[in-house]
This record gives structure tokens, C-alpha cells and sequence, in this order.
């Protein structure tokens, strides 16, 4: 009963107090429940692969597929020195092959050919062309004359049972296509030769196996299987070049 009567202005300001009140009473409630609303998206947001690619986590699914691919770094064996000499026995047998001549003469018969020219060992296409002037004879033009006796003495000592001769200055070879008898023993000789870098391959892989032994109690079993994986894959790879070379050269061979 004793209180003072508020002045209009006084009425006023408390009016606006208690309007504010309301409103922030009412805010409230949403800000609340937005919260976990914002957290949601926010979890949803880590969750996509693509942001989780760009903060450098691959999705489980890409990580599964890296992890199937074979590394061959990760071998415990020297793979690179392994396949290096595989490699070079597959090299040695096409360079094997070519002194091999077809059924049906053709220049490329000539390609393995080496000649002494200058103090060195070259090419016999470095220093000569060779061509087919019929069917029985192959005649081979020298870049140089004066290496005409060591191109003649090149392709009769070349394992091709050729015997060439010296005509102005132009090496004459007569050839002829393969007898049935011929053919045979070159095919024999064409398998032997593939079956050697085969047997130069599959030596690797025991000194491969010799060397996974030594490290037992240094590299784990898994360690070990996988190398032996890896070591069995290079060998499946390098048999299957060999069977390659070896089909087309008998084709070769066969042809009349």
C-alpha cells in the first residue's frame, strides 16, 4: 500500500523488460533442439568419403582395394635383381632364335649376323643391305669393299649352313627353301634353346627359395609367402614370353 506510483516513462521501460523475456523464452526451445540437429549433419559431413578424401582418410572400400594389389617393393627377396635375370634369359634365347633361319628364306635370316669391322663387333645391317633377288639367292651390298671378306667369312661362319661368295665387290648367298630333314633339325634346335632359358628361369626361382631358407627366423611366415608368391608369378610371366617365342619361331620355320 505504501508504494510509490510508478511515472509513465518507469511503466514503459518495464514493459519492454518483460516483451524481451517473452521473446527470448521462446527462442530458447529452438536453439535447444537445434543443437543436436547441427551435430547430426556435422557427423554426417566426417562421414562422406569425399571429405574424408580431402583430409587425406580413404573410405574402408579404397583401402581394401589398395591392400589387394600385390607390391612387389614390399618383397623380403631382391625382385628386381630376380627379374633382371630372368629378363636377360628371354634377351639371349631371341638372340639365339634369330641365328635359327625360317623355312622360307627372307632377309631377317640375316639379322643375327655379326662382322668384324674397324675392332669391333657389329651389326651385319650396320655395315651392309641385304636383299632377296630371288627366291634361291640373297645378295648383300657392302657399304665399304674392304669389308667384303670379313662380311663373306661373317655368314658362313653364322650357323645358317650358307656359303656365300665374293662378286664385284657384292657378296652373292644362294639359298633355298628347307628341306623336310632341315626343317627337323631346326625346330629340335629351336626347342633346345627355349627349353635352356626356361631351365636359366626356373634356376632363379631355386636360388629365390634357396635365399627365403636362409632368412628363416629373420622374415616372417607371411613374409615368406608372399615372396614365394611373388617369385612364382615372375617365373609364370617369363615361361609364358619363352612358350610365345618359341610358337612363333616354329611357325617360322614351318613355313614353306
Amino acid at each position: 500500500a505504501g508504494r510509490r506510483p510508478r511515472s509513465p516513462a518507469m511503466r514503459a521501460i518495464c514493459g519492454l523488460g518483460r516483451a524481451a523475456g517473452a521473446v527470448s523464452a521462446a527462442m530458447v526451445p529452438r536453439t535447444r533442439a537445434a543443437v543436436p540437429f547441427a551435430a547430426a549433419v556435422v557427423r554426417g559431413m566426417r562421414a562422406t568419403p569425399a571429405l574424408a578424401a580431402k583430409k587425406g582418410k580413404a573410405p574402408a572400400a579404397a583401402k581394401g582395394k589398395a591392400r589387394a594389389s600385390v607390391d612387389m617393393s614390399s618383397s623380403v627377396l631382391d625382385l628386381s635383381d630376380m627379374t633382371s635375370r630372368m629378363s636377360g634369359a628371354v634377351t639371349h634365347l631371341e638372340r639365339e632364335l634369330a641365328k635359327i633361319r625360317g623355312g622360307r628364306p627372307d632377309a631377317a635370316m640375316f639379322e643375327a649376323v655379326e662382322v668384324d669391322a674397324y675392332g669391333a663387333k657389329v651389326p651385319l645391317s650396320s655395315v651392309a643391305q641385304v636383299a632377296l633377288k630371288s627366291p634361291k639367292l640373297a645378295t648383300i651390298a657392302v657399304f665399304d669393299p674392304t669389308l667384303a671378306p670379313e662380311v663373306v667369312r661373317a655368314v658362313r661362319d653364322a650357323g645358317l649352313n650358307l656359303n656365300p661368295t665374293l662378286e664385284g665387290g657384292v657378296v652373292l648367298v644362294p639359298v633355298a627353301k628347307a628341306s623336310k630333314e632341315t626343317r627337323a633339325s631346326l625346330v629340335k634346335l629351336a626347342s633346345m634353346q627355349c627349353e635352356s632359358a626356361r631351365q636359366s628361369i626356373r634356376n632363379v626361382r631355386k636360388h629365390g627359395l634357396d635365399d627365403l631358407k636362409k632368412m628363416k627366423g629373420e622374415a616372417s611366415e607371411d613374409d615368406t609367402h608372399l615372396a614365394t608368391r611373388q617369385l612364382d608369378a615372375l617365373v609364370e610371366q617369363y615361361v609364358e614370353e619363352v612358350g610365345k617365342l618359341k610358337d612363333a619361331k616354329l611357325a617360322q620355320i614351318s613355313e614353306d
